[in-house]
């Protein structure tokens, strides 16, 4: 029981690090009740059962209730643009409506029972993939599913080519990156290390209070705390550093316009630039080995980034591991005007009794989302930015021109000639133009380019410490969320077909 505890652990504090950005799709081992046993006879063991007295045992019945309800607020599926992801199998019986609405605490529910329960050539089969993925809405999406082992092969199994089974339990294992409209999997070597702790060798000093420990930072002048304490530092002047610090988990680095999301394992870091409020990804995420130590920036260091994803002016890192397998951190804030915010992670209390007060964006998230299933095309961000575009047609948006008779590429030249000289085109503009590409049925082909020039942009924004406009954000979340013309089109046109 002891693995199943920190595993729920592990997954709880990911929640609440990350409280908008991270669903727990549930399966049959995570319920306290008698329904699961493995064995036959004097055999049987009640894993339920064994699972609630442990949790008795550690916490108490508070926690018990907490991680109840835990559950009961989680999914049995979520699902975004060409995927849907469950735990056991397709959920053939139910539409999403139904999915949605439905009690996930009743384990005899039939919908759980296939959500949950479902095995591949056992329970369901090729046509029962389909069928769900059509009911869904979402016809040639991918389903992705856990629950099956399959030891005899490896950890990402794919029977049809739009549907895919992770066996977590392999010596092996990955995850999945959806973007797109396209899956793909990246395997993490020696999976079995990814769970431990490596805050248990950092340097630390007792505080007095009975199992929390504060961790010793190396800084220098120049360097301030502010706001989360012992997890946030703030470099207050260009030239401050934060020197081979040890950490644990995913460090986040603010400067100017986004922040640099850095998660690293045992083997490798994983970097993605975000908007400066963490709220969405910009650009791809990257996937660095740690086969030596090394720096990420433009400046220096032998690891460079395109232009698109980092502004060298404004920091470099260095990422770096010991013999024992410590990793240490250092951060150089380069020429940043208002300083460099640098965050990580530290071992969390527990998840449950120290979570923290809901934010307006999880309010939000409650009143739009039922409990069976989660639709990441309708989350707040997405809706909020559709709601702030839609109904912003012109008939002539254009110097006078009906949207058909506009020259899209001449229109296109024009933008991209006053980005590649630094001067930013109106986020108008930039709107009026999609507008016109989906008026002439172009914007599948538009969308990639129109992301990048985006991209572009915000580089510019970023390293001139300008603001950003709010209609150009919300451009880049309904074009990071959306890839069908149609879907584009009733966004950018209204009602305009």
């Amino acid at each position: 029981m002891d693995s199943s505890v920190e595993i729920m652990q592990f997954i709880m504090d990911l929640k609440i690090q990350h409280p908008d950005n991270v669903y727990y799709v549930l399966g049959n081992h995570d319920y306290l009740s008698d329904l699961f046993s493995k064995g036959k006879g004097q055999d049987r063991v009640w894993q339920g059962i064994l699972y609630s007295e442990k949790l008795q045992e550690l916490y108490g019945e508070d926690y018990i209730t907490a991680y109840e309800n835990f559950i009961k607020a989680s999914p049995l599926m979520v699902m975004g643009n060409g995927f849907i992801a469950v735990h056991g199998g397709p959920i053939t019986n139910a539409n999403f409506a139904e999915i949605q609405n439905v009690d996930v605490g009743n384990e005899g529910n039939p919908i759980v029972e296939q959500a949950e329960w479902g095995r591949y050539q056992d329970s369901y089969d090729d046509r029962d993939v389909q069928e769900f993925l059509n009911n869904m809405g979402q016809p040639r999406a991918q389903l992705i599913v856990g629950h099956s082992p399959r030891r005899d092969r490896n950890w990402h199994w794919q029977p049809l080519p739009n549907h895919h089974i992770v066996f977590a339990g392999h010596d092996r294992a990955g995850y999945a990156v959806v973007q797109n409209g396209r899956v793909d999997f990246i395997e993490v070597t020696d999976a079995s290390s990814n769970l431990e702790l490596v805050d248990k060798k950092l340097e630390t000093e007792e505080t007095g209070q009975k199992g929390v420990k504060k961790e010793k930072s190396a800084l220098e002048d120049g360097m301030r705390r502010e706001g989360k304490g012992e997890s946030e530092i703030r470099l207050g002047k260009p030239g401050a550093t934060i020197l081979e610090t040890l950490f644990t988990g995913d460090v986040w680095i603010i400067a100017g316009s986004f922040a640099y999301k850095i998660s690293v394992t045992r083997n490798s870091i994983n970097f993605q630039r975000y908007k400066d409020d963490k709220s969405y990804p910009v650009g791809d995420a990257y996937n660095m080995q740690l086969d030596q130590p090394m720096q990420i920036g433009r400046e220096t260091g032998n690891y460079r980034l395109s232009d698109e994803l980092l502004s060298g002016k404004h920091f470099i890192i260095k990422i770096s591991r010991n013999g024992n397998n410590e990793f240490s951190l250092f951060v150089e804030d380069l020429n940043s005007l208002n300083g460099t915010t640098v965050e990580w992670n530290n071992a969390a209390s527990s998840p449950l009794t120290n979570s923290p007060a809901k934010t307006e964006s999880s309010k939000q998230e409650e009143a739009v989302r039922s409990l069976g299933g989660i639709d990441f095309r309708s989350l707040p961000i997405v809706a909020q930015a559709v709601t702030n575009l839609s109904g912003m047609f012109r008939d002539s948006p254009l110097r006078g021109l009906s949207l058909l008779q506009v020259n899209l590429a001449g229109e296109w030249q024009e933008i991209g000639r006053m980005v590649s000289s630094g001067i930013t085109p109106s986020s108008e503009r930039i709107k009026e133009y999609i507008q016109t590409s989906c008026a002439q049925d172009n914007i599948t082909q538009d969308r990639n380019k129109i992301l990048l020039c985006i991209s572009d942009i915000l580089r510019q924004e970023e390293e001139r410490s300008d603001h950003t406009e709010d209609t150009l954000r919300d451009i880049l979340v309904v074009l990071e969320s959306m890839s069908s013309g149609q879907e584009l089109g009733q966004v950018f046109l209204g009602k305009v077909s």
